[in-house]
Order: structure tokens, then C-alpha cells, then sequence
């Protein structure tokens, strides 16, 4: 019997290069593998459902350009959306050289911002641009204001794919394969489909059910 983990599939899992990445559409392909060809990527806005790669791309592109960890800033927007957050790390990160060719700032769950923080963003993208790209992940776009809308490049995580089901289950059947456990596709199948587009609840029922039949 394989013995239990206690790590969940859904970070012992994730995707942090090119090969392992699951893109949600061609679109998206296309364009990462355009900017990776050139080193560089422009302000993205990732907006789609929770679970739909969009952390997991911003982490992913950081690392397929070897960008240094001290250049990179990621801040969870849900818990400080106030000014006081662009005061005392979003400004003071943007405004300091980095070590590579750029910095990162990613906000997780920026539909949470303040209008004033939002005010403040959108002026810090155009000082910074130079050195700094911002990266904003949502689930709904419709809350940033469009000032800042206009500074990215928007990415739809939710416009899946027709052969994105196909996909999610032979990531399942590599995660199955590294964890020595037999499987029966068809329950694969099943489980990609009820948790579509949400990649990371099909990994964690799929630990869930391997938990129980352990």
C-alpha cells in the first residue's frame, strides 16, 4: 500500500514551468510563448473562476524568466486593499532598482482595492513602467477601473478550450502515475468534467477520493 501525504496535490502539483502549464485556451498559449520569446511581458490583468491557473502562470512566467525571487512581490489584495498598502510596500517596491531586468508586483483578488488605491496604481504603473510590470489577478474584472484596465494586456481564463477536459485528465493521469496509484480513466473523466474550469478542485478531489480508498 502507498503510505498517505500530507502535502496537497494541489501545491506538490503546480505547475511551475512552460511544459507543466495547462493553458485554458490557445489565446493565452499564443501569448506567453510570445513573451517568453522576448524576455519580457507587458501589465496583464488575468481575470476567471477561482482554480483556473491564473496564480500559476504569473509563477510560472517568473520562473521560465529566471526573474530573482527579491524581484518579485506578491501581495493578497483581499487582506489590505487601503492606501496604506500603496504607501508602504506597492511604491516603495516599484520605486527601488531591481536585480534583473524588471520587477513583479502581482495582486491577488485586486477587485478588492479601493477606488483611492486604484487612483494611486494606475499613476505608479505609468512612473514605474520602466522597471516594474504589475500583475493583477480577479475573479471579476468588472471592478477595476478602466484607467488601469487600459495599462494591461487582459487575459479570460473562463474561455476554455473544446479539448480542455482531455487535457485537465491526462494531468490527472500524471499525477496518478507519480503517486504509483491505479486509476480507471473513465472516473477521470468525470471528475475533470464536474469541476470544470476549476483545475485545482479536480486535484483536490481527486486526493480526496485516493485518501479514502487508502
Amino acid at each position: 500500500m502507498i503510505e498517505k501525504t500530507n502535502v496537497a496535490w494541489t501545491e506538490k502539483y503546480r505547475p511551475y514551468n512552460l511544459k507543466d502549464y495547462l493553458f485554458s485556451n490557445d489565446k493565452i498559449e499564443t501569448r506567453v510563448n510570445n513573451w517568453l520569446k522576448k524576455k519580457q511581458f507587458p501589465n496583464l490583468l488575468l481575470y476567471g473562476k477561482p482554480g483556473t491557473g491564473k496564480t500559476s502562470l504569473v509563477r510560472m512566467l517568473c520562473n521560465e524568466l529566471d526573474i530573482d525571487q527579491c524581484d518579485v512581490l506578491t501581495i493578497n489584495v483581499g487582506n489590505d486593499s487601503g492606501i496604506d498598502l500603496y504607501r508602504s510596500k506597492i511604491k516603495v517596491f516599484a520605486g527601488t532598482m531591481p536585480f534583473g531586468e524588471f520587477r513583479v508586483i502581482h495582486l491577488e483578488e485586486a477587485e478588492s482595492m479601493t477606488k483611492k488605491l486604484m487612483d494611486s496604481l494606475k499613476s505608479e504603473m505609468e512612473d514605474s513602467a520602466r522597471y516594474c510590470k504589475f500583475v493583477l489577478t480577479v475573479n471579476d474584472p468588472s471592478k477595476i477601473i478602466d484607467a488601469i484596465k487600459s495599462r494591461c494586456v487582459t487575459l479570460d481564463f473562463d474561455r476554455a478550450s473544446s479539448d480542455v477536459i482531455e487535457q485537465v485528465v491526462i494531468k490527472l493521469e500524471a499525477v496518478l502515475n507519480a503517486e504509483r496509484i491505479d486509476y480507471d480513466r473513465e472516473d477521470l473523466a468525470e471528475i475533470a468534467t464536474d469541476s470544470h474550469p476549476d483545475i485545482r478542485k479536480a486535484l483536490i478531489e481527486l486526493q480526496e477520493i485516493y485518501d479514502i480508498a487508502c
